[in-house]
């Protein structure tokens, strides 16, 4: 079983963050059952400041440079979000479901970045000093409606959903960047300064509904049928205002940075499958047809731009189970993907002038394939168990994008059409008791891709793989010693074909490790948690590692032990920090972020009901 948990903006992050949290939770059934409700208020503010070091390398057909960018940061928040769910039973063949998600996201940001790009032979190449401000405020409204009926023919059911999305958004801000420009013997050659407000105003309203019924045809065919409408309103203003001479208020429009456009989509889809069922093996298969037509009207010069796409939507399953706890799994998917707004808008946005996004209004519609196939087998009496899974994909007309970058390090940025992108991965585990209650598991996984853009005018292949095994040895138990150590190795390897001489390989190691040891007498519980990663030095980024080691200290007391006193201490060796290496194409990074280092916290928590019944006391 794997549980997966992403929260929001106001649950993650990194630098230090202040926060402060409250809510009240009203839940109730009532008349049997029949009535259901269950609602919510939440409100957050979080402060978070700190800091980013990025290093990268940018390879060209004839040469390659680095960047080395420092970026300072402070972010307040606040939010108010109200929820609720209301489900009504009304009979046994009849439901009807009310979700609703409101809330509204203050902000007030600002960020600095001091950054340097440096030729192959370490001249200075550029220097850019840049720093950038905004307050936001988002509303948004989500509202779901959904029918469910059951008939009294075994197979025959029939839902109907109804989604409305409502989302407001606006907000002010301020772009300062200086940025030098030097010539090759290390004099300046010129300097762009940039003093500009920006402001965003805009609304987005979404709505969906969609109509399912399922239909037995015997005792193992079943007939799905769907349908989709999607209707979506976006009217968004951008402006960009500069000073004028001799007056100190943004008053003259920058028109080449200022747009208001007005953005329609419509969805029409259906589809259909068949499903077999019978004791060791399933099959379904189905297709889903649908139509999306979308216009862009440009308001302040009146230009507009109609396109429409057809949508194809194949799917296959295949499940096989020769035994009770052994599977074979096949999905076969195939989607579409249609160009965003941002990838179409042909208006310049130059929040960072040293990268630019331009707009294309010729993308195509992108269709992706994609393989999966899942092995499993658990051998109860030997406490054995085997996993296998892979997934390949592929691309017609993938969405990449073209990269222009002068002599000067400026880069502009455009969405393009190619073929020839996939990628791959794999994931294989095999674990077996080699004592009661102790195992030992072997995992191995590893991925490809190949990544095709266009840099200054060159077709641009990039293939990455990546190959990692490791090995745990794990010992879970209620009494008084549990543990788990995890070792893996990973081989990263990366080469673009403009460039094969720049081939980027590296290692990376990381071990986990945990104990746990209970003192029943003394009603004593102590936990250490430890993670250590290791990252190899390449020719772009230094030799990294963090080890970071966590500890707990657990007593009991009370009548039925009720009461817990804990003392905690997080990142005991002060070591904490996120590091991310990424490979995109010809662009290589390593990102170090600061984050929450050692704090010890002291816990008094009382536990007022267990297995949800309460406690007698």
């Amino acid at each position: 079983m794997m549980i997966f948990s992403s929260g929001d903006e106001f649950t993650s992050g990194n630098g230090f963050p202040q926060s402060t949290s409250a809510g009240i939770t009203y839940a109730n059934k009532w008349k049997n059952d029949k009535h259901a409700l269950n609602s919510n208020y939440q409100f957050n503010n979080q402060l978070v400041n700190g800091s980013n070091q990025s290093l990268s390398t940018t390879i060209l057909p004839d040469t390659s440079f680095s960047n080395n960018t420092t970026e300072s940061f402070f972010n307040l928040r606040n939010r108010n979000k109200v929820a609720g769910t209301y489900i009504l039973q009304a009979d046994s063949l009849n439901t009807l479901q009310f979700k609703t998600d409101a809330g509204i996201i203050r902000g007030n940001r600002s960020n600095s970045f001091i950054g340097q790009s440096v030729s192959e032979d370490n001249r200075i190449i550029n220097e850019s000093n840049r720093s950038t401000s905004a307050v936001t405020e988002d509303r948004n409204y989500t509202g779901e409606l959904l029918w469910k009926r059951k008939f009294r023919k075994t197979g025959r059911t029939l839902s109907i959903n109804n989604v409305l999305n409502n989302n407001q958004l606006t907000g002010e801000g301020l772009l300062l960047a200086s940025n030098r420009f030097f010539n090759p013997d290390g004099s300046q050659l010129n300097r762009q300064d940039l003093d500009q407000l920006k402001t965003n105003d805009e609304r987005r309203l979404n709505l969906q509904s969609t109509l399912s019924f399922t239909e037995a045809l015997g005792k193992k065919w079943f007939l799905e049928l769907n349908y989709k409408f999607a209707k979506g309103r976006n009217n968004a203003e951008r402006n960009t205002l500069e000073k004028a001479v001799g007056n100190d208020k943004y008053t003259e429009l920058v028109d080449t940075l200022s747009n208001h456009f007005l953005f329609r989509t419509i969805d029409h889809s259906g589809g259909f499958a068949f499903r077999f069922t019978q004791k060791k093996f399933s099959f379904t298969a189905g297709t889903g047809l649908g139509r999306t037509t979308f216009g862009m009207e440009e308001l302040n010069t009146g230009a507009n731009r109609r396109a429409a796409f057809n949508n194809l939507l194949p799917r296959v399953s295949i499940k096989f189970s020769p035994k009770k706890q052994q599977t074979i799994t096949f999905n076969y998917n195939g989607t579409t993907r249609n160009p965003t707004l941002l990838q179409i808008n042909p208006i310049i946005d130059n929040i960072d002038p040293l990268n630019i996004t331009i707009g294309n209004e010729l993308l195509k519609q992108a269709f992706s394939h994609s393989f999966r196939l899942e092995y499993n087998n658990y051998k109860v009496l030997k406490s054995q168990y085997t996993y296998f899974s892979a997934q390949f994909n592929t691309d017609n007309n993938a969405i990449s994008n073209s990269n222009f970058i002068d002599n000067l390090g400026r880069r502009i940025n455009q969405s393009i059409n190619v073929n020839g992108n996939y990628n791959g991965w794999f994931f294989g585990l095999f674990g077996f008791e080699v004592l009661p209650s102790t195992n030992l598991t072997f995992r191995s996984s590893g991925n490809i891709s190949r990544w095709v853009n266009v840099v200054n005018g060159f077709r641009n292949v990039n293939d990455n793989n990546r190959l990692s095994l490791s090995t745990s040895l794990s010992r879970w138990s209620d009494k008084w010693l549990s543990f788990q150590v995890e070792i893996e190795a990973t081989r990263n390897n990366s080469v673009s074909s403009i460039n094969k001489e720049r081939r980027t390989q590296f290692w990376q190691f990381t071990s986990n490790h945990f104990a746990e040891m209970k003192f029943p007498k003394q009603k004593l519980t102590f936990r250490l948690n430890g993670e250590l990663n290791i990252y190899q030095r390449t020719d772009f980024a230094p030799q990294q590692q963090v080890y970071i080691v966590s500890s707990v200290l657990q007593r009991t007391f009370g009548k039925a032990n009720a009461w817990e006193l804990r003392l905690s201490v997080n990142d005991l060796l002060n070591q904490n920090r996120v590091i991310e290496r990424t490979i995109t194409s010809n662009f290589i990074s390593e990102t170090t972020r600061q984050n929450l280092r050692r704090f010890w916290l002291l816990t008094l928590a009382w536990n007022f009901s267990k297995n949800g019944n309460p406690s007698n006391f």
